[in-house]
């Protein structure tokens, strides 16, 4: 018989920058043939498949009647693409079988992928994978020799300087209530833990705390042919129930990434987004029950790679040297501030923060 064996250089890819800057990145692995006694073989390729396999539910649809007001229900929608496709033949296929003496046979494949290349996927809805299939065909009725192997793709982006600096949110309602929240920096790894600051300066005859919730949502937006949808997803909470009632409370808050956070990514197939949201429950001395909310964009990045060598441009972010000073810069005339009323525009924030120069805007 025999054992067909695909071995990868890197079992995942990773592309720095943004798919705009992106100088891609390069598979290279080797196909093993292993033959233990004389055989013979039709044909031998390996194939490269990136596919996405996207469900949804499409909104409710009402309809207006003289007679009832009823709701038609749309059923879930399923969609599956293959959106990049590779063959290497290293045997073309022939009416006369090639005859193999028993050995180890080794053919080296490369090919480069373009930095646009949509990153892996693993969510209960939407899935983006990459897979190799070999075959070593085999002639009549006997059976072929198959190999599978599957391979991740990752994507780091270079943050802006400004995501050294702290970011705030500033909030008032009707010179009763006043909410400052402020955190460390803006990108966060999987498992990190957030020291939240939350000052609240409050008229204590007129109001009280009664808690305050920190929600960590995701947004997941999909491009399909036909449209795009949008998700948000819960994918941490945390609630505080211990309020003094002064007038000004100081409190240090703690918040921890879940290990199951995608990272933000940006590319042709889909994007992803977070954001901290905080609710404070209030009740007036008439016992009424009001909210306030306020959120702060952060971003969820891939961990540092371990390197013994000097850190890469991508990287050097990250190291304490590079910005002694980061942490230690007044709050007040280098927190980056967000105006949280209504709902946080992306686009117009975060166009520019993960953009590498390119040889025309250098020029």
């Amino acid at each position: 018989m025999g054992l067909l064996e695909i071995k990868l250089e890197n079992q995942t890819l990773v592309l720095r920058g943004n798919q705009e800057e992106s100088p891609g990145c390069v598979l290279r692995g080797n196909l093993s043939l292993h033959l233990v006694e004389k055989t013979r073989l039709k044909s031998l390729w390996l194939r490269l498949l990136g596919q996405v396999k996207v469900e949804w539910d499409d909104d409710n649809i009402r309809r207006w009647s003289s007679k009832v007001h009823s709701i038609k229900s749309v059923k879930s929608q399923k969609t599956e693409n293959t959106f990049l496709e590779h063959e290497w033949m290293f045997l073309a296929p022939s009416k006369h079988p090639h005859t193999f003496m028993p050995g180890v046979y080794t053919y080296q494949f490369e090919l480069i992928l373009p930095g646009t290349l949509a990153e892996t996927l693993d969510l209960p809805s939407t899935t983006i994978h990459y897979k190799l299939k070999a075959m070593a065909e085999r002639p009549g009725f006997t059976t072929n020799l198959v190999a599978k192997q599957k391979m991740g793709v990752v994507r780091h982006l270079p943050p802006s300087i400004h995501m050294h600096y702290p970011i705030r949110a500033v909030e008032s309602w009707a010179g009763r209530l006043q909410i400052e929240v402020i955190l460390p920096r803006r990108h966060y790894e999987r498992g990190e833990g957030i020291d939240i600051e939350l000052s609240v300066h409050i008229l204590p005859e007129e109001l009280r705390i009664r808690n305050l919730s920190c929600a960590l949502k995701e947004y997941l937006t999909i491009f399909t042919s036909s449209k795009k949808k949008t998700k948000t997803r819960l994918t941490g909470f945390v609630r505080d129930d211990n309020f003094p009632a002064d007038e000004y409370v100081t409190k240090l808050e703690h918040f921890c990434i879940p290990q199951h956070t995608q990272w933000d990514t940006n590319n042709a197939l889909f994007h992803i987004r977070h954001k901290i949201q905080f609710i404070i429950s209030l009740i007036d001395r008439y016992g009424h029950v009001a909210e306030m909310r306020t959120s702060l964009p952060i971003v969820i990045v891939p961990p540092v790679e371990e390197v013994n060598d000097l850190p890469t441009y991508e990287d050097s972010w990250r190291s304490e040297a590079v910005c002694p000073a980061a942490y230690t810069i007044p709050m007040d005339s280098e927190c980056v501030e967000y105006n949280t009323c209504g709902i946080y525009n992306y686009d117009d924030v975060d166009s520019n923060l993960y953009r590498l120069p390119s040889y025309k805007s250098t020029a």
